[in-house]
């Protein structure tokens, strides 16, 4: 078996790494689906009534923004804040906690790169099922107007 010599090695993991979207601190993604945390505050982040110790399981719900505080290779260390649009709050799950304002937790790089994304898509659905609705509501009153006559 041929072993590949460790600067190469290296160099190769280093070079994918380096592939991958730049992500900068202070950068921003909206959640779209819902992603698991741990928190990571080291005293613990305030959740209404309660605070959530260091290491507790939190939700980071649709339409909240993350925002960079820093990166490691597969890591990116995340503060968030829940959305402040009460039309996006109720999509809320209650599986777990949400995670509160200023909740800092590391998430996935691909997580990060791919949430913004998935936001928009869930958003332009939900435009495409409003217009739908109203179209069909336009539809049925001629219908029934039709109806009558």
């Amino acid at each position: 078996m041929k072993r590949i010599p460790l600067g190469i090695a290296l160099s190769l993991m280093c070079s994918s790494a380096f592939a991958q979207t730049q992500i900068e601190k202070g950068q921003t993604a909206r959640v779209g689906e819902p992603l698991l945390a741990q928190t990571r505050n080291e005293e613990g982040v305030r959740s209404k009534n309660t605070v959530l110790p260091y290491d507790s399981e939190c939700a980071l719900n649709y339409g909240g923004i993350m925002t960079v505080v820093g990166t490691l290779v597969d890591r990116v260390l995340i503060r968030y804040e829940p959305t402040p649009d009460p039309e996006e709050r109720k999509r809320e799950e209650v599986v777990v906690p949400p995670c509160p304002s200023g909740t800092l937790a590391f998430i996935a790089r691909e997580n990060f790169e791919e949430a913004t994304k998935s936001y928009l898509e869930i958003k332009r659905y939900e435009e495409i099922i409003k217009k739908l609705a109203e179209e069909d509501r336009h539809i049925v009153r001629r219908l029934l107007e039709e109806e009558k006559q």
